[in-house]
């Protein structure tokens, strides 16, 4: 075999050489071992001191990252607290059905999930439309439909999300055949293209008020 035949011619070297001669080869295996054992300590070093110094970012970071995130908590808990001391007006609708009565005595057509009713301490509670009613949101206009109809209700709003196909006339069909009083509010611009003009909204509200429905 080639390695071992170099192998083989190296221990005859050897053997031939004399004692100074292995004296200094055996000083440049040393220093060689010594060359390698340096590097690889340097290498470790450089490992230690990188791992270190991605330790101490992380730890940095992570430092950072803690008060920021409490700052933010703080912020968010006083914009809570001031918003939860913020005296907002009242929804325009839910007004006019609590000063017509409340959602007992008026018959509500519209796409709202919810609303919010005054509660016998003077507060507002947020209820879903259906709660006073057994019947599930998707007859929920139905179902106040014929509430109307029928007379247990004596007012009625109706918006334009419940309004196609929807009859409130008083023909033979209904129980309730009261004389109706129709009132048409058509604004300039609807609040979801953003252009609601804030000065409409309390003449609305004091003529639905002042109305003798």
């Amino acid at each position: 075999m080639p390695a071992a035949a170099g192998r083989d011619e190296d221990e005859d070297e050897e053997e031939e050489e004399g004692p100074v001669e292995q004296a200094a080869r055996a000083a440049r295996r040393a220093e060689e071992k010594q060359v390698k054992a340096a590097r690889r300590a340097r290498k470790e070093r450089e490992h230690a001191a990188r791992r270190e110094e991605e330790e101490l970012a992380r730890e940095e970071f992570k430092a950072l990252a803690t008060e920021y995130c409490d700052r933010v908590n703080v912020r968010r808990h006083r914009l809570l607290a001031q918003a939860a001391n913020l005296k907002l007006p009242p929804n325009p609708l839910d007004k006019i059905i609590d000063q017509l009565g409340g959602p007992l005595k008026v018959a509500e057509m519209t796409g709202r999930k919810g609303r919010f009713v005054t509660d016998g301490e003077g507060g507002q509670v947020y209820l879903r439309r259906n709660a006073q009613q057994e019947c599930s949101m998707a007859e929920i206009n139905l179902t106040e439909k014929r509430d109307f109809q029928a007379g247990r209700k004596l007012s009625a709003i109706i918006s334009e999300a419940a309004s196609s196909g929807t009859s409130l006339h008083a023909d033979k069909r209904a129980e309730n055949k009261r004389q109706r009083m129709h009132i048409t509010i058509e604004l300039a611009a609807s609040a979801s293209s953003g252009t609601f003009p804030p000065s409409l909204l309390p003449s609305l509200l004091s003529f639905f008020l002042n109305a003798r429905i």
